[in-house]
């Protein structure tokens, strides 16, 4: 039995208290046994999960992983603390297991971009809770890096139109091999939630487009939970996996730091 909490309690952060705390539950997760969450809010209890502190989360030896669901802004302070209270870290990611990006890192396997694209539009958000563009569309980041490795940042630009509640990030990455990545994130009044890529690669082959993945449910936040269930069973067998994983998020992080650095500095 693995003792988890929960921190932060928004749509993920729920789902994540209401299974964790079925008491009929079978299959991969049933050895996952939550103790607690953790709130900013004062909710005393939700579903009869008892709400704790984050001090007591993480100082508890009962306490043996963490699951992060705040928003993005506040992944880096709350896995760096997780971490180095030697705590087992999950944090959100379900983007990596929908069927399309599945289908599309199939597609890229193996393969070199000369240039890539990603562009996604969606509608105004609260930067008080989601943050910095570069931290609340740090998926689009994360796709890049699974994708292609690990990135730097050549240079970053942020445009806003008050009037019309509308801003756009412009983020220019580069690869190891300093091939070129951009990344534009826009949002405002009237956008509709879309994203495109477009992938040139040094073979000369293109890609104009995403991969169309099977529609319907695809129930992700409880294949993301089975597959941390199964790496906490795994235990020894992938130490690599999870450095690896530890190592991606960090990374993920400090480039929308870094991102979010140049942009200010053109401010």
């Amino acid at each position: 039995m693995v003792c988890v909490v929960v921190v932060g309690v928004g749509m993920a952060g729920r789902v994540r208290i209401h299974d964790l705390g079925t008491p009929d539950r079978s299959g991969e997760t049933q050895d996952l046994h939550i103790v607690g969450f953790v709130s900013r809010q004062e909710l005393g209890e939700i579903n009869g999960v008892r709400q704790i502190s984050l001090e007591d989360a993480l100082s508890s030896p009962e306490v043996q992983a963490v699951i992060i669901c705040t928003e993005n802004q506040r992944h880096e302070e709350l896995v760096r603390r997780s971490l180095s209270a030697g705590k087992v870290l999950h944090v959100e990611h379900i983007e990596l297991l929908t069927s399309q990006y599945k289908m599309l890192k199939q597609q890229v396997a193996g393969r070199e971009p000369q240039e890539g694209h990603l562009d996604f539009t969606g509608k105004p958000l609260c930067e008080k809770k989601s943050g910095f563009l570069a931290f609340s569309g740090v998926t689009r980041v994360t796709w890049f890096v699974d994708l292609f490795g690990e990135l730097s940042v050549e240079k970053a630009m942020l445009e806003t139109c008050p009037e019309q509640q509308n801003t756009k990030l412009t983020a220019h990455l580069l690869t190891a091999n300093n091939k070129r990545l951009t990344w534009v994130e826009e949002r405002g009044e009237g956008l509709m939630r879309s994203k495109q890529m477009r992938i040139s690669f040094t073979d000369g082959s293109c890609m104009e487009s995403l991969p169309q993945g099977p529609g319907g449910s695809e129930f992700l936040f409880m294949q993301d939970l089975s597959l941390f269930a199964r790496k906490l069973r795994a235990g020894a067998p992938f130490p690599d996996s999870e450095h690896a994983e530890r190592r991606r998020i960090l990374h993920c992080l400090q480039l929308a730091t870094d991102i979010q650095r140049h942009c200010m500095q053109l401010a």
